[in-house]
């Protein structure tokens, strides 16, 4: 999060963003705690198209079992802020995903935003809520 509040001022904006909008949010690339799957490309990838990835592969939890566990203890956390950003900020995992200006960036919560979608805790027709970095900026 030190990176995002120096690049955007510490501009931060509470607010919430609906199921589709949260669908269409780009994740950084992941490869799974160091497992043998990329769960998220260099380039990136939306939260729908990764979870639906996710709900595809056989295995994961196998190969990738330290990314697995926190799958699985995040699926019975309560709902809190996701942290978003409306550019990527200059770490390795973001460097792939310059181009996306338009869209908003995942910083902080893959885990748990990938849980809640297995464990039904965000469905279609929730809004959440969000902390997203550089709105007014």
């Amino acid at each position: 999060m030190y990176a995002a509040n120096k690049y955007f001022s510490g501009n931060w904006t509470k607010t919430i963003i609906s199921f589709d909008q949260f669908q269409q949010v780009l994740l950084p690339h992941h490869l799974g705690e160091g497992g043998r799957v990329e769960l998220v490309p260099r380039i990136g990838g939306t939260v729908q198209d990764t979870f639906k990835f996710l709900r595809e592969l056989p295995n994961y939890a196998k190969t990738n079992p330290y990314c697995w566990l926190k799958l699985q203890y995040f699926r019975g956390i309560p709902l809190s802020p996701i942290f978003l950003s409306t550019a990527p900020i200059n770490r390795e995992s973001y460097r792939a995903m310059l181009n996306f200006r338009d869209k908003l960036i995942h910083l902080d919560g893959l885990h748990r935003s990938l849980a809640w979608l297995m464990g039904g805790q965000i469905k279609p027709g929730m809004n959440l809520p969000v902390y997203i970095a550089g709105l007014n900026k």
